[in-house]
């Protein structure tokens, strides 16, 4: 059955597992490196890294060794859904061993579809144990190993101790990709704020808690006029529009980057169009699940200049009434969508309109066209 495990042989493979596990959590080695350190001390056996959201019943993150990558792939997609052991995993407290030989012998699921069709395929490898960590609610981390029946009893005891010290290594190993992942969220928030100097904006997570703002949202929160902070989560003093934000975000976090939303307000004094965007994701795989960030920007239509200012632009360049009101619109920072939903028209009578204008002003893009509205006004 292989070698022997001694007490020195077990903890120098767990200080070599942790200490891959850390590396993997820095960007250093893959997840997998640790896993292939554990797999070299029990060849028969495969490992899985494995981050379940049990609440929402998904898979986070997997990664295995000495495993089909198919059947990897399925357990993502389906197989964890149906798993026995799923209710096992979740009962645990963290920090804890699942051994399936003492909780749910693998003979005793020989009649269910996850033992036929996926446990059994893994080359006969039905027996199993692993460690479980709670990371946060949406973040199960658990670390199985999986072999034959036959190697069970020579590997349980020796692998059931490297579990056992690997509780600290893997609990640092979270708590680094937590504190990259939030870094690298907090660098993306703020890049995101760099051209939005014209109106609040801030971004916000799915629980509505505000991680970015500039400064004019800052003041905007600070007056409690139209919205303020409470408890660091943005609420707005109309309960309806919170609602309606809330409802907004919370279908923008489940839905692809770069998705939008937009929705207009007027709060009895002043006419608001509020647009709402997924931000990209820290693109450095971490072990935890991504944490959505959403783009609010609102801009105030009341305070949008008249395009009775662009009278001599206008004249200039001949451009209609109905021209001028977009080009008026687009210089204050409104995207051609914005600016069609202000104007109330449609997305395709701007984008036409927006041709004639190029057309008269000899401009080709709407940056170009901004840059000439500025020199106008600044000359």
């Amino acid at each position: 059955m292989g070698e022997s495990f001694d007490a020195h042989r077990i903890r120098t493979i767990a200080t070599e597992i942790g200490e891959a596990l850390e590396l993997a959590a820095v960007g250093a080695e893959p997840w997998e490196q640790a896993l292939r350190v554990f797999h070299s001390a029990f060849p028969n056996a495969y490992f899985a890294l494995v981050n379940q959201d049990f609440l929402h019943d998904r898979i986070n993150h997997a990664t295995a060794w000495n495993l089909d990558p198919s059947l990897l792939e399925s357990y993502s997609r389906y197989y964890a859904q149906i798993n026995p052991y799923g209710d096992y995993w979740r009962g645990l407290k963290s920090g804890e061993i699942l051994n399936s030989e003492n909780s749910m012998p693998s003979k005793t699921l020989r009649h269910t579809e996850f033992y036929n069709d996926w446990l059994h395929k893994a080359d006969a490898r039905t027996a199993g144990m692993g460690l479980k960590i709670d990371a946060s609610p949406i973040d199960t981390i658990y670390l199985p190993m999986h072999c034959a029946e036959a190697y069970f009893e020579h590997y349980a005891t020796a692998c059931t101790e490297i579990l056992a010290q690997l509780r600290g290594p893997l609990e640092r190993a979270i708590h680094i990709s937590r504190s990259l992942q939030q870094a690298g969220d907090g660098v993306i928030a703020r890049a995101a704020l760099i051209d939005h100097d014209k109106g609040p904006a801030l971004v916000i997570d799915p629980m509505l808690r505000i991680t970015e703002a500039n400064g004019e949202a800052l003041r905007m929160l600070q007056k409690d006029a139209l919205a303020g902070s409470r408890g660091g989560r943005l609420l707005f003093r109309d309960k309806a529009l919170s609602e309606r934000i809330a409802r907004l975000v919370k279908d923008l976090a489940s839905s692809p980057l770069f998705q939008a939303s937009r929705l207009g307000w007027d709060d009895g004094a002043t006419k608001w169009l509020l647009s709402l965007i997924r931000l990209p994701v820290d693109p450095v795989q971490r072990l935890l699940a991504p944490r959505p960030q959403i783009l609010l920007r609102l801009t105030n239509l009341s305070a949008r200049p008249s395009s009775s200012d662009l009278a001599e632009f206008a004249r200039l360049f001949r451009l209609t009434p109905a021209e001028t009101r977009l080009a008026a619109a687009l210089g204050d920072g409104l995207s051609l969508t914005d600016a069609a939903t202000c104007l109330g028209i449609t997305f395709e009578t701007a984008r036409q309109r927006l041709k004639q204008v190029f057309q008269k002003t000899g401009t080709a893009k709407q940056s170009e066209l901004c840059v000439l509205l500025v020199r106008f006004h600044s000359g």
